[in-house]
Parts: structure tokens; sequence; C-alpha cells
């Protein structure tokens, strides 16, 4: 999907945290960050940034934001602080669609023209309100696609002429 003659800029939402006071907390087994090495090892000139709810969560080698998705102003403190345009959004964190919707808003405007956003994990009781984004969309300048994968489905949305969603 993705291909650039230059260094990427990704952002990733929902790094994962065991701290089990916050709401879809990992299991121990699990190392938070690891999509962000996983990036790095793949796109090694990449800017990666991540970002979640976890005021503690530290990720060496990376840039981590505070947010709480939930709360539209966070995000004020990635357009203040990060890499704007960013190629790829994800959206791996709390998995509702208040939060959700959230970050789209958040995308929209801070996606690169030839980008993506991916909304993760998104449960078969939530299509309705996916599809009825996919009908908001219909005659912006975005294009969007809903796609089930083995756990559930992924909406994705990228500015119309970049070429990245078929």
């Amino acid at each position: 999907i993705l291909s650039f003659n230059r260094p990427l800029k990704i952002l990733e939402i929902g790094l994962g945290t065991h701290n089990t006071n916050i709401a879809s907390h990992m299991p121990k087994d699990y190392t938070p960050g690891a999509s962000l090495n996983a990036f790095k090892s793949l796109l090694p000139n990449a800017i990666i940034h991540g970002a979640d709810i976890d005021k503690e969560l530290i990720i060496d080698g990376f840039k981590v934001f505070n947010i709480d998705q939930t709360k539209p102003n966070s995000f004020s403190t990635i357009k203040k602080e990060g890499a704007l345009n960013y190629d790829l959004i994800i959206d791996d964190g709390l998995h509702s669609p208040n939060a959700n919707l959230n970050t789209l808003n958040f995308a929209l405007t801070n996606i690169s023209s030839d980008g993506v956003i991916v909304i993760e994990d998104i449960p078969e009781r939530c299509l309705p309100i996916w599809e009825t984004v996919q009908l908001v969309f219909q005659n912006s300048s975005y294009k969007t696609l809903l796609v089930q994968d083995r756990e559930g489905y992924l909406f994705l949305c990228s500015p119309k002429g970049s070429g990245k969603i078929i």
C-alpha cells in the first residue's frame, strides 16, 4: 500500500500498556510498543512516533505522546510536538467508536496528501457506525474502505488522488 521516495512519517495510537488501571491494557507477555520496533526494523529511515493514554509509558528510541482518545483536545500535544502530515496513522488504541472517531478527526487534518489512515479492530457490532462514516465520506475529498480481517474490521481512509486505497 505504501511506497514513497522519502522517509515515511508514521504515528501509531495505542501502544499497549501493562497498567491494569487503564482500559484495554495488555497481558504481561506483551511488549508495549512492539509494533513501533517492527516498523523501525522494516523501515529504518522512517520517523516513527507513538501515542498512548499511559503517562508512564516509555518506548526506548521513540517519541511517545500522551493522549486520551476520548478527549479530542488531548491530540493537540501531537500537533505541538509531532511531525504533522504523517504518511501512516494507525489507531490501535481504545477500540470504541467515540475514541476512533476522535482519532479519525485528528488524522484527517494531519495525514499527508498521499497517506493512509487505518482504524483497527472494529467489532462487528460497530459496523453500522462505520458504514455511516463511509456514506458521509462519499462525496468528500477522501476515499474509504471497510475491510474484514480475522479479528474484526479495518477502516481505511486516504485523500482522493493519492492512489493508496484501491
